[in-house]
């Protein structure tokens, strides 16, 4: 059920079960792919869908390399060149609490891989103020869907550094 998946010098850990249209989960700050699993949400996904959870750099037991900013810009594209090297190229994708702003990045980033998204644990009103200031990400702020001072931006999709 799980193993270990190597995207641009990361070791992803990943849960993948059942079949039918992909559906991509990535968990929050304070949880791990396992927690998917144990609440049973794991379960009820994979009987109408081939689920691809992932633990996140530097939770359970994907690797985060130093010196890398991993904001979810840079996981965005690090969770769409994963699934594409598991031959997915469309799918549904899952955000729970800081998951959901690297769901919405994917989103914005590369549209035409993400057939719908879900956001769980958010709050809607911090997502709308976020176009209209800037803040950390981990704080419920996405550093890349807003305009930002320059040492935050983000690089183009598709150019994992």
């Amino acid at each position: 059920m799980g193993r270990t998946l190597r995207i641009d010098g990361v070791d992803l850990s990943i849960i993948e079960k059942g079949s039918g249209p992909p559906l991509l989960l990535l968990h929050g700050s304070g949880s791990v792919t396992e927690d998917f699993a144990v609440s049973g949400v794991l379960d009820l996904a994979s009987a109408k869908h081939r689920v691809l959870a992932f633990d996140r750099p530097g939770f359970g037991g994907s690797t985060r390399p130093a010196r890398k900013r991993w904001s979810a810009c840079e996981q965005a594209d690090l969770f769409h060149e994963a699934a594409a090297n598991l031959g997915v190229h469309k799918d549904l994708v899952l955000g729970h609490s800081w998951g959901a702003w690297i769901a919405l990045e994917m989103a914005r980033r590369h549209a035409p891989s993400v057939a719908g998204l879900v956001t769980a644990a958010t709050r809607s009103r911090q997502l709308h103020a976020d176009h209209h200031r800037s803040g950390q990400p981990g704080e419920g702020q996405s550093a890349c869907a807003q305009p930002v001072r320059r040492r935050r931006h983000c690089p183009p999709a598709g150019s994992l550094q």
